[in-house]
């Protein structure tokens, strides 16, 4: 479970070559789920897809996306606070070519998303089609050290204007990057 991010109505505007600003102050900043990556603050904006046109994996699983089209544009920070004591999920053993095991990291990958609501507390459909986008590891993600934040930009493919609240998700989280 993710952490709620806004519970007041984000105004109506039109998409424009410009974002419209949607900025709203986090309701509940927390952990996300049951991870030690901290949601440090997030806002949220409608503007146009302002990459090249995309398309999702073969067979079609994922709809295309075109340069232009409308989304929620939401840029999140977020710190990794993982340690020694407390290691991300996935931790495997390393080992050096001399057979010496590589001492364990509190380093995470992260790959985080969204999903947003109307006023009614229905899920809105929206794509997640942040870049790389077509690929079973694509979209928004960093490689954090213990302690270290990154500030990224989710963009959801959604033509609706009426999104009430959203809400941060980890879609994957580990020590080594995703299978």
């Amino acid at each position: 479970m993710g952490v709620v991010v806004s519970r007041q109505l984000i105004e109506k505007t039109s998409l424009s070559a410009t974002p419209s600003s949607a900025a709203v102050e986090p309701a509940a900043l927390g952990y996300l789920g049951n991870s030690s990556i901290y949601l440090i603050s997030a806002t949220a904006s409608y503007g146009p897809y302002p990459f090249a046109s995309a398309v999702g994996p073969p067979p079609g699983s994922s709809p295309a996306i075109e340069e232009g089209n409308p989304c929620f544009i939401i840029n999140v920070t977020i710190r990794n606070d993982y340690t020694l004591k407390s290691l991300p999920p996935n931790e495997v053993t390393q080992y050096y070519s001399n057979g010496t095991a590589v001492e364990p990291t509190a380093s995470a990958y992260v790959f985080p998303t969204a999903t947003i609501y109307d006023k009614q507390g229905n899920i809105i459909k929206a794509t997640d089609v942040t870049p790389p986008y077509g690929f079973w590891n694509g979209g928004a993600y960093a490689s954090l050290q213990s302690g270290q934040n990154a500030t990224l930009t989710i963009y959801l493919a959604t033509s609706h204007k009426d999104v009430n609240h959203f809400e941060i998700v980890l879609r994957y989280v580990g020590n080594i990057p995703p299978p």
